[in-house]
């Protein structure tokens, strides 16, 4: 193998570990943030809206 392909083959490899894309980072960001406050949502709502 040549120097030349193995700086290619380095290339390719570090190119395909960009990660996600920030739009989807954004949705999956909004998506466990809202799994994680839902119990803190419904408890208020249980409290403070339902009739007692």
């Amino acid at each position: 193998m040549s120097t030349r392909e193995q700086v290619e083959r380095i290339g390719w490899v570090q190119e395909n570990k960009q990660g996600l894309p920030p739009g989807i980072k954004l949705l999956l960001a909004f998506l466990i943030g809202l799994a994680v406050l839902s119990p803190a949502i419904l408890g208020l709502y249980w409290e403070l809206i339902l009739p007692k």
